[in-house]
């Protein structure tokens, strides 16, 4: 049978940083859907994680299966904080760039792994990785260590991966797989970034590692059937299918299609459906689908199933912050939840929908005009200057911009708030148009689960409490 025929009807959004996390994947996975591990900054919450004492010791025992002992056992030497941190001031790594020492690129990997094994821990059920295209400087590290994990399907949204199934192709049999970097600046040069894994897989375990790595199934995120045309053109046979997603979703979304003055989404932005199919690719539609009925309505349409991410971010599982969640929830209920297209929030300038709490005292989300410090850089701009060098320019840090410190932001929002001169970094939330939902299934109950979430999907919540 084709792998791509064993894909769940339902697939759970790669939503970062943490809120995908391993326990919401996992349990998407083992209750019928797909669930799918966010790769965002998966390095600093492995991190993070350690320094709080985990308490669970979840992030020890991934690491312990590591299959390269040593660089575990650093990890945990350097990050490992037993009393845990009270003081909630964390240690940062680096930030990315294209010169990152071999130590900070192996944590990277480690971090992928550690999410992805405890995401398939005790079942078979396949597991998803997600990543972000504009976040290229961890991107291929990311992958080769979920990969190593057993990750068994790859989504990539926020850009053109065109690059990928190249990638994939020269990471399961453990050679250098290069990217081109995307740059800004007055001169226009080409820049590339390459991993060697070599420098990562010590030589006695290649040829294990080769025997057991498996090519995930790939499959990119778009917005339009002319970014599905574009993934096809050289790359038909490696690109297993596709995820469809309009601007109701939550998080990033596609620019608009029509002039920069007018930021707005018309009739150009909608997605040409028949032109999906006809790229002959299996393809599930993200944005707007978490209510019953909308899983029949795609299949009606040619799709082979709906991705799902609000719904589930809310859920018990899902890796928000438990008070936030719970506030959220409430607030939800009530109908004093608002989600706003932000075209100016994201440093990354793709619009990002942001939650407003009516009536609250975090109405709106700070512009961060008080600490306007980039320490975790992943959404930087790569510029390109006269003499040929790299530099990093972060939007946010500009005292005149309107953009979001969106990493701290979300870090904060999955429960890891940096603490600067006894001030903690507000939480960025985020939620689809389609958010009533949330409010719907948590009206009959409020802390749901992922089962939960999937028999509302199907319809069986309501006959199932009323029976």
């Amino acid at each position: 049978m084709n792998p791509v025929n064993k894909i769940p009807k339902i697939i759970q959004g790669g939503m970062g940083a943490g809120i995908s996390n391993w326990r919401l994947a996992k349990a998407v996975s083992t209750n019928g859907g797909l669930g799918i591990v966010a790769g965002t900054a998966l390095d600093q919450i492995l991190v993070r994680r350690l320094q709080d004492g985990d308490r669970e010791g979840h992030m020890r025992r991934a690491l312990e299966a590591y299959p390269f002992p040593a660089a575990a056992r650093s990890v945990l030497e350097k990050w490992y904080q037993p009393c845990g941190n009270p003081d909630g001031v964390y240690r940062l790594l680096s930030k990315p760039s294209h010169d990152m020492p071999r130590e900070r690129i192996e944590t990277m990997i480690i971090a992928a792994f550690v999410e992805v094994f405890l995401a398939r821990e005790g079942h078979e059920y396949p597991v998803g990785f997600n990543c972000l295209e504009k976040m290229q400087l961890p991107l291929v590290p990311s992958i080769f260590g979920a990969m190593l994990a057993g990750a068994h399907i790859l989504t990539i949204g926020a850009g053109l991966p065109v690059y990928i199934p190249m990638v994939l192709d020269r990471l399961i049999s453990l050679q250098t797989a290069v990217i081109p970097l995307h740059t800004e600046g007055k001169v226009s040069m080409n820049h590339s970034l390459a991993f060697i894994p070599d420098l990562f897989v010590p030589e006695k375990f290649r040829s294990s590692v080769k025997e057991k790595m498996k090519r995930p199934l790939f499959f990119p995120i778009i917005s339009s059937a002319l970014a599905g045309k574009m993934m096809t053109r050289n790359n038909a046979a490696n690109v297993d299918g596709f995820i469809v997603e309009n601007h109701f979703a939550g998080g990033h979304n596609a620019p608009p299609r029509k002039n920069k003055e007018t930021a707005a989404y018309g009739t150009r932005d909608e997605i040409d459906i028949n032109a999906i199919a006809a790229l002959g690719k299996p393809f599930w539609l993200a944005g707007g689908f978490s209510s019953p009925g909308k899983l029949s309505e795609a299949l009606q349409v040619g799709a082979s199933g709906i991705q799902i991410g609000s719904l589930f971010a809310y859920s018990a599982q899902s890796g928000l912050d438990a008070k936030q969640k719970a506030e959220c929830l409430t607030l939800f209920m009530k109908n004093r939840i608002k989600v706003r297209t932000d075209f100016e929030a994201s440093p990354t300038g793709y619009p990002f929908k942001t939650v407003l709490k009516q009536g609250t005292a975090t109405d709106t989300h700070s512009r961060f005009t008080e600490q306007r410090k980039c320490d975790l850089g992943y959404l930087c701009t790569i510029v390109s200057k006269e003499d040929g060098s790299l530099s990093y320019h972060c939007p946010a840090t500009d005292s005149n911009s309107n953009a979001l410190c969106v990493c701290n932001g979300l870090m904060s929002a999955a429960g890891w708030p940096q603490s600067r001169n006894g001030k903690k970094e507000p939480p960025l939330l985020t939620c689809g148009d389609d958010y009533a939902a949330v409010g719907a299934i948590a009206s009959v109950m409020q802390n749901y689960t992922v089962q939960d979430v999937l028999d509302f999907i199907h319809g069986k919540l309501q006959r199932r409490l009323s029976a």
